[in-house]
Protein backbone atom coordinates (compact mmCIF):
# COMPACT_ATOMS: atom_id res chain seq x y z
CA UNK A 1 0.00 0.00 0.00
CA UNK A 2 1.82 3.58 -0.70
CA UNK A 3 2.43 5.88 1.72
CA UNK A 4 -0.33 8.07 0.76
CA UNK A 5 -2.90 5.85 1.10
CA UNK A 6 -1.70 4.56 4.42
CA UNK A 7 -2.01 7.68 5.53
CA UNK A 8 -5.29 8.21 4.64
CA UNK A 9 -6.78 5.46 5.96
CA UNK A 10 -5.42 6.20 9.38
CA UNK A 11 -6.64 9.98 9.09
CA UNK A 12 -9.99 8.22 8.70
CA UNK A 13 -10.03 6.03 11.49
CA UNK A 14 -9.12 8.56 13.22
CA UNK A 15 -11.94 10.67 12.56
CA UNK A 16 -13.93 7.44 13.09
CA UNK A 17 -12.38 7.43 16.75
CA UNK A 18 -13.11 11.17 17.50
CA UNK A 19 -16.68 10.87 16.68
CA UNK A 20 -16.68 7.30 19.28
CA UNK A 21 -15.13 8.30 21.85
CA UNK A 22 -17.66 11.67 21.53
CA UNK A 23 -20.78 9.68 21.32
CA UNK A 24 -19.42 7.93 23.97
CA UNK A 25 -18.96 10.89 26.47
CA UNK A 26 -21.79 11.93 25.84
CA UNK A 27 -23.71 8.95 26.97
CA UNK A 28 -21.75 8.43 29.81
CA UNK A 29 -22.73 12.05 31.01
CA UNK A 30 -26.57 11.19 30.18
CA UNK A 31 -26.30 8.47 32.79
CA UNK A 32 -24.10 8.94 34.80
CA UNK A 33 -25.16 12.99 35.32
CA UNK A 34 -27.84 13.80 38.23
CA UNK A 35 -30.70 12.13 37.54
CA UNK A 36 -28.94 9.45 35.61
CA UNK A 37 -29.69 5.77 36.03
CA UNK A 38 -25.97 4.76 35.82
CA UNK A 39 -23.80 2.42 33.79
CA UNK A 40 -25.49 -0.87 35.53
CA UNK A 41 -27.74 -1.91 38.16
CA UNK A 42 -31.97 -1.55 38.77
CA UNK A 43 -34.06 0.63 37.17
CA UNK A 44 -35.24 2.71 40.23
CA UNK A 45 -35.77 6.83 40.76
CA UNK A 46 -34.13 8.70 43.45
CA UNK A 47 -36.16 7.49 46.12
CA UNK A 48 -35.56 3.93 45.66
CA UNK A 49 -39.04 2.73 43.65
CA UNK A 50 -38.92 1.23 40.29
CA UNK A 51 -39.68 3.47 37.54
CA UNK A 52 -43.01 3.92 35.89
CA UNK A 53 -41.91 5.32 33.09
CA UNK A 54 -41.70 2.96 30.67
CA UNK A 55 -40.53 5.44 27.70
CA UNK A 56 -37.74 6.31 30.19
CA UNK A 57 -36.78 2.69 31.11
CA UNK A 58 -36.83 2.08 27.40
CA UNK A 59 -34.20 4.77 26.73
CA UNK A 60 -31.70 3.23 29.37
CA UNK A 61 -31.56 0.07 28.08
CA UNK A 62 -30.93 1.99 24.67
CA UNK A 63 -28.53 4.00 25.72
CA UNK A 64 -26.37 1.34 28.11
CA UNK A 65 -26.31 -1.52 25.48
CA UNK A 66 -25.19 1.17 22.71
CA UNK A 67 -22.85 2.15 25.03
CA UNK A 68 -21.16 -1.19 25.94
CA UNK A 69 -21.22 -1.57 21.86
CA UNK A 70 -19.46 1.74 21.62
CA UNK A 71 -16.57 0.25 24.62
CA UNK A 72 -16.36 -2.80 22.70
CA UNK A 73 -16.05 -1.19 19.17
CA UNK A 74 -13.69 1.52 20.31
CA UNK A 75 -11.01 -1.29 21.25
CA UNK A 76 -11.48 -2.97 17.95
CA UNK A 77 -11.03 0.45 16.36
CA UNK A 78 -7.75 1.32 18.40
CA UNK A 79 -6.06 -2.18 17.31
CA UNK A 80 -7.04 -1.17 13.53
CA UNK A 81 -5.45 2.20 14.53
CA UNK A 82 -2.22 0.76 15.56
CA UNK A 83 -2.59 -1.26 12.70
CA UNK A 84 -2.38 1.65 10.19
CA UNK A 85 0.18 3.17 12.36
CA UNK A 86 2.72 1.09 11.10
CA UNK A 87 1.63 0.88 7.64
CA UNK A 88 2.33 4.01 7.28
CA UNK A 89 5.66 4.40 8.75
CA UNK A 90 6.28 0.56 6.33
CA UNK A 91 5.22 2.82 3.45
CA UNK A 92 7.38 5.81 4.44
CA UNK A 93 10.11 3.79 4.64
CA UNK A 94 10.16 2.29 1.63
CA UNK A 95 9.57 5.56 0.03
CA UNK A 96 12.51 6.40 1.14
CA UNK A 97 14.23 3.34 0.31
CA UNK A 98 13.61 3.81 -3.45
CA UNK A 99 14.36 7.34 -3.49
CA UNK A 100 17.80 6.51 -2.17
CA UNK A 101 18.49 4.12 -4.98
CA UNK A 102 17.15 6.95 -7.94
CA UNK A 103 19.89 9.11 -5.99
CA UNK A 104 22.94 6.68 -6.03
CA UNK A 105 22.65 5.97 -9.78
CA UNK A 106 23.46 9.73 -11.24
CA UNK A 107 25.70 10.43 -8.19
CA UNK A 108 27.84 7.31 -8.56
CA UNK A 109 29.26 8.99 -11.99
CA UNK A 110 30.10 12.10 -10.32
CA UNK A 111 32.44 10.70 -7.28
CA UNK A 112 35.12 10.51 -8.99
CA UNK A 113 35.50 13.55 -10.69
CA UNK A 114 34.22 15.62 -7.80
CA UNK A 115 36.31 14.20 -4.99
CA UNK A 116 39.51 16.26 -5.61
CA UNK A 117 37.78 19.21 -5.50
CA UNK A 118 35.66 19.04 -2.69
CA UNK A 119 38.29 17.54 -0.60
CA UNK A 120 40.36 21.02 -1.06
CA UNK A 121 36.91 22.77 -0.48
CA UNK A 122 36.41 20.98 2.34
CA UNK A 123 39.77 21.71 3.89
CA UNK A 124 39.46 25.40 3.60
CA UNK A 125 36.17 25.72 4.53
CA UNK A 126 36.94 23.99 7.99
CA UNK A 127 39.45 26.33 8.73
CA UNK A 128 37.80 29.34 8.14
CA UNK A 129 34.84 28.07 10.59
CA UNK A 130 36.44 27.22 13.51
CA UNK A 131 37.69 29.72 15.80
CA UNK A 132 40.85 30.76 16.85
CA UNK A 133 41.92 29.42 20.43
CA UNK A 134 42.34 32.26 22.75
CA UNK A 135 39.80 34.54 20.73
CA UNK A 136 38.20 37.04 22.75
CA UNK A 137 34.62 35.78 21.53
CA UNK A 138 32.14 35.84 24.55
CA UNK A 139 30.20 32.17 25.23
CA UNK A 140 27.62 31.48 27.06
CA UNK A 141 27.13 29.00 29.58
CA UNK A 142 23.95 27.82 31.08
CA UNK A 143 23.98 25.95 34.07
CA UNK A 144 20.96 23.02 34.37
CA UNK A 145 19.84 21.25 37.25
CA UNK A 146 18.33 18.88 35.87
CA UNK A 147 16.64 17.23 38.60
CA UNK A 148 14.45 20.69 39.10
CA UNK A 149 13.76 20.48 35.27
CA UNK A 150 12.43 16.57 35.50
CA UNK A 151 10.40 17.39 38.26
CA UNK A 152 9.11 20.54 37.19
CA UNK A 153 8.34 19.39 33.27
CA UNK A 154 8.99 15.62 33.50
CA UNK A 155 5.86 14.05 32.96
CA UNK A 156 6.85 10.75 31.34
CA UNK A 157 10.00 7.71 31.56
CA UNK A 158 10.62 5.50 28.48
CA UNK A 159 10.40 2.31 29.89
CA UNK A 160 10.79 0.14 26.38
CA UNK A 161 12.10 1.28 22.63
CA UNK A 162 11.59 -1.38 20.20
CA UNK A 163 14.50 -1.61 17.97
CA UNK A 164 13.99 -0.09 14.14
CA UNK A 165 10.23 1.52 15.37
CA UNK A 166 9.95 5.03 15.41
CA UNK A 167 11.03 6.30 18.81
CA UNK A 168 14.35 4.27 18.19
CA UNK A 169 14.68 5.77 14.93
CA UNK A 170 14.01 9.63 16.28
CA UNK A 171 16.69 9.25 18.92
CA UNK A 172 14.57 7.58 22.18
CA UNK A 173 15.96 5.65 24.88
CA UNK A 174 15.67 3.65 27.90
CA UNK A 175 15.55 5.83 30.69
CA UNK A 176 14.92 9.06 28.88
CA UNK A 177 12.72 11.61 30.62
CA UNK A 178 10.02 13.29 28.24
CA UNK A 179 9.59 17.25 29.29
CA UNK A 180 7.46 17.67 25.73
CA UNK A 181 6.46 16.59 22.31
CA UNK A 182 4.58 18.70 20.36
CA UNK A 183 2.27 20.87 22.04
CA UNK A 184 2.02 17.98 24.92
CA UNK A 185 3.82 18.71 28.15
CA UNK A 186 2.84 18.17 31.75
CA UNK A 187 -0.09 19.96 31.87
CA UNK A 188 -2.46 18.24 29.19
CA UNK A 189 -0.76 14.99 28.16
CA UNK A 190 -4.19 13.32 30.18
CA UNK A 191 -2.67 10.70 31.18
CA UNK A 192 -0.28 10.23 28.34
CA UNK A 193 -3.44 9.63 26.17
CA UNK A 194 -2.58 13.15 24.42
CA UNK A 195 0.86 11.40 23.11
CA UNK A 196 -0.80 8.65 21.13
CA UNK A 197 -3.40 11.38 19.82
CA UNK A 198 -0.20 14.15 18.64
CA UNK A 199 1.32 11.34 17.02
CA UNK A 200 -1.44 9.48 15.28
CA UNK A 201 -2.45 13.11 13.82
CA UNK A 202 0.66 14.24 13.14
CA UNK A 203 2.20 10.93 11.25
CA UNK A 204 4.13 12.06 8.30
CA UNK A 205 5.04 15.49 10.16
CA UNK A 206 7.76 16.83 12.18
CA UNK A 207 7.49 16.91 15.94
CA UNK A 208 9.18 19.26 18.58
CA UNK A 209 10.37 16.47 21.11
CA UNK A 210 12.45 17.42 24.88
CA UNK A 211 14.05 15.13 26.90
CA UNK A 212 16.43 14.92 29.84
CA UNK A 213 18.43 11.90 29.23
Amino acid sequence: MAASESRSRALALLQQKDAMEQEIEELEKKLLGPGGAGLYGGLIDDEGFPIADVDKIIDIRSSRNRLAMLKNDHETLMRDIEASIFQVFKAGEETEEEEKEKEKAPQSDLSTSSSSSSSSSSSSSSSSESAPVGSSQAIEVEIVDFQALIEEKGFCRVNQVSAEGPASKCGLIEGDIILSLGPVNKSNHRKLLAIRDTVMRNIGKALALQVVR
